[in-house]
């Protein structure tokens, strides 16, 4: 909880503005939190707590984002279904807003989607999880757009030419 915390405070310099240092130093610590693998738990824990700002919240999600592209290698092969569980299920709790945690979370997905061959049929996952319920399907709507978005843009995660002319998520054509 003592990482909450902290991660918090860093936060708060930012909505008071404070002097020049104060925003680089916590912009600093922000971004070596980013990269550290305590930021995975810790954004979960924030990201599905009610009590925290909005602003952590959207803070935890774009960390996710930013661990799927970046830090994805810190995450046991065992653990990646269950952060793909994860990650949806949040997106599942968020899915009334706000609309820039639901754009990270997605964007998020995407990138574990591109990047884990065991979840072949990540767009079938996604239209049973959030096209049944009207009140959902903006989400999937969201999802759908930023899927290939980031297969043809996104440069740092790594899909093959193969792998996007056959649309599969595949090692080897």
């Amino acid at each position: 909880m003592d990482s909450i915390q902290a991660l918090l405070s860093a936060l708060d310099v930012f909505s008071r503005a404070p002097d020049k240092v104060s925003l680089e130093n916590a912009n600093s610590w922000l971004q070596d939190f980013q990269h550290s693998p305590e930021a995975w738990s810790t954004c979960n824990v924030l990201l599905l707590s009610p009590d925290a700002p909005v602003a952590a919240k959207l803070f935890a999600a774009q960390t996710f984002r930013s661990k799927v592209t970046y830090d994805l290698h810190q995450v046991n092969a065992a653990n990646l279904l269950p952060l793909r569980d994860t990650l949806i299920a949040a997106l599942v709790e968020y899915h009334a807003g706000p609309k820039a945690i639901i754009t990270q979370l997605c964007l998020a997905i995407a990138g574990l989607a591109l990047q884990l061959p065991a979840w072949d049929n990540a767009v079938q996952t996604m239209i049973e999880t959030f096209g049944t319920n009207p009140a959902t399907v903006p989400v999937l709507l969201q999802f759908l757009k930023v899927l290939p978005e980031e297969m043809t843009s996104n440069t740092r995660i790594p899909v093959t030419i193969c792998q996007a002319s056959h649309g599969k998520l595949q090692t080897s054509c």
